[in-house]
Parts: structure tokens; C-alpha cells; sequence
């Protein structure tokens, strides 16, 4: 999908401001889109104002099932070992403290009398490409070769209380991790 929006960098005072502003709790007054820039915002700046503050927003927000998966059935009861486990999780590792993202178009599914409707978002992290020489140093991080990874985020909205109404992460997939299993069913990783 085309991206819909400019890139939001970690460099930038707003998204670090967005990110002290994001409520830490689902709301059913946000649109699902407000809630993926506020996730990954909140990822981006994980601890701003203290140590794993976007890990535990991403854990209000997201489902049991998506919580038990994301951190192999470790860390869906308790934020502390969510925040555990998830930090060490391949799915993580470009969300958590990334340089740049951009939101792509969403899709939406209308709800049917078992499940809320569901909305699906491409997200694409933006980071330099490191390498790190035997000496010590550093090549890649004078602005030279970027790495883009795209995951896709499904929510889905609530249809029964206490949550009613309200956007949850339903699934997080890498689609770099995801497609290295898709063998010859003829996806591909690009648009």
C-alpha cells in the first residue's frame, strides 16, 4: 500500500510530545488509525516519561490471544513479564526506539455478529543500516544506507463491555519474519 503520511521521526519534538499525550488506556472515542500512530509512537519513545512506558500501553491495548503471542505465552497475564518478554521478542526489535516510521493505508472489515470490526494497518520502520567492524567502529550510521521494515497491525473493535467500542491490537506481524516462511505459496515482501 502507498504510505498515506509523512514519516514520523524520533528526532522530532512532537512525537516525543504524542507520546506523553496518548492516553494509556483504550478509549472508544479513538479512530483505529489514532490508535497504531499512538502505539507506535509510544514504542518509539518507550521510555518517555519512565522505563517501558510503550510496552505497557501496547499491553492495555492489545488483546489476551495477541499478548500470548507476541511474547510466546510468557507474558500475557502480567505487565512485568510482558515487558519482559517483549522487549527481547523479534517482532519488537525494529518498533522499540526506532528512528523513523510511516503509516500506510488502512483496511477495514465490517464486523459480523461474532467479532468487531477489524482494521488492518501497514506500518514501515525506517531505520540506518549498522555494521560494527572488529575494530569498534561503526559504518552505516553517517546517513548512509537505511533498512525499511513493514509490519502488519490488526485491530479489532470491542463489541462487549468494559471495552466496548474500543480498538484493540488483535496482531502484530513482522512481515520480514513472516514472509521467510512463506516457501512457494507466492507471496512476496513487496507492494
Amino acid at each position: 500500500p502507498a504510505v498515506t503520511c509523512n514519516a514520523f521521526s524520533r528526532d522530532d519534538q512532537s512525537t516525543g510530545l504524542a507520546a506523553l499525550s496518548f492516553p494509556m488506556q483504550p478509549d472508544p472515542a479513538l479512530s483505529s488509525e489514532e490508535v497504531i500512530k499512538g502505539l507506535v509512537v509510544g514504542l518509539q519513545h518507550n521510555n518517555v516519561p519512565s522505563p517501558n512506558t510503550g510496552l505497557e500501553r501496547f499491553y492495555n491495548f492489545a488483546t489476551f490471544t495477541c499478548k500470548s503471542a507476541l511474547t510466546a505465552r510468557q507474558g500475557a497475564r502480567t505487565l512485568v513479564n510482558f515487558t519482559k518478554y517483549a522487549a527481547r521478542e523479534p517482532v519488537f526489535s525494529h518498533l522499540i526506539n526506532c528512528e523513523s516510521f510511516s503509516l500506510g493505508e488502512s483496511t477495514l472489515i465490517k464486523g459480523t455478529p461474532t467479532r468487531g470490526d477489524l482494521a488492518s494497518h501497514i506500518v514501515v520502520i525506517t531505520e540506518p543500516v549498522g555494521f560494527r567492524y572488529s575494530s569498534g567502529l561503526e559504518r552505516g550510521a553517517d546517513g548512509g544506507d537505511v533498512e525499511e521494515v513493514r509490519y502488519r497491525v490488526m485491530l479489532q473493535r470491542e463489541r462487549l463491555p468494559p471495552l466496548e467500542g474500543c480498538w484493540l491490537v488483535h496482531e502484530c506481524l513482522c512481515l520480514k519474519h513472516n514472509m521467510l516462511y512463506n516457501g512457494d505459496s507466492g507471496g512476496t515482501t513487496t507492494d
